[in-house]
């Protein structure tokens, strides 16, 4: 499970401007639940995954890892607990090395290191099976450098090592966006059947409000670093992509609004 509890994060920009990543984030993922993040650029999608792998120290609040308090904890010290997937096929591989040696990498992922773990012919038949599940034909290519795989194969194989070690949080950060349409599709059909097999605990980013509402049992839509919508259930169900753009709109209007009301009273006409 995972509890943010009032999550604060600013960052400075050119020296001088301040920029409130997250305002007071507070939410509570149950073990199991797949949810899917929305929101539009700069609305702290990115840095809320981020909180949770503990790419930074939050600057106020609490954050809950499977029953355990990291909130001061680095990255690497989550490591262990944690699986990700990021928006470019070509990070999370080495791409100099083999499929095998990179699903031996992830199954050290948190592990200590000692000499007595590095390649051990045993687990191929280990990695063989797994890579099967993919249906790509990956199994055959053990050998084969991951630097030469398409994509799509790329990150099926990253998705794999994500999971192996059946992490307690998976994040999936907009990992589909730069794949054709044609392997986006495959790997969202692999996320399911993985996620759904081994009841992972997942949270997506995506700008796509049809995979928003497809994947998982959870919507959170995100806006100016704060959570504005959370939607589950019969609420959820009931609602189309089109409903998740309406919303997007109403924001814009209101922040022209805004930014009028703002220009008016600087122009002195109130």
């Amino acid at each position: 499970m995972i509890r943010l509890e009032k999550i604060c994060k600013t960052f400075m920009h050119g020296g001088s401007d301040r920029v409130v990543a997250l305002n007071a984030v507070d939410v509570f993922i149950p073990e199991g639940e797949f949810i899917t993040v929305i929101g539009t650029n700069g609305s702290g999608k990115s840095t809320f995954l981020n909180a949770i792998a503990g790419k930074f120290i939050c600057d106020s609040g609490k954050i809950i890892l499977d029953g355990k308090d990291v909130t001061n904890q680095p990255e690497f010290k989550r490591a262990g607990l944690l699986g990700r997937v990021f928006q470019d096929p070509f990070t999370g591989t080495s791409p100099g090395m083999t499929i095998f040696e990179n699903l031996r990498i992830a199954m050290l992922r948190g592990q200590p290191r000692r000499l007595k773990l590095g390649l051990i012919e045993s687990q191929r038949n280990i990695y063989f099976d797994e890579l099967k599940k993919l249906e790509m034909r990956l199994e055959e290519r053990l050998n084969a450098t991951v630097g030469l795989l398409s994509g799509g194969q790329r990150q099926a194989l990253t998705l794999l090592m994500a999971t192996i070690r059946k992490p307690k949080i998976l994040l999936l950060d907009e990992y589909t966006a730069a794949l054709d349409p044609k392997a986006a599709e495959q790997i969202v059909r692999l996320t399911k059947k993985i996620v759904g097999e081994n009841h992972l605990t997942t949270v997506m980013i995506t700008h796509s409000m049809t995979q928003a509402l497809d994947l998982g049992n959870r919507t959170i839509m995100m806006h100016k670093g704060a959570i504005i919508g959370d939607f589950s259930g019969e609420e959820r169900k009931r609602m189309k992509p089109v409903d998740l753009l309406n919303r997007f709109n109403e924001l814009r209007k209101q922040e022209l609004m805004d930014e009028e009301l703002v220009t008016m009273l600087q122009e002195g006409y109130y």
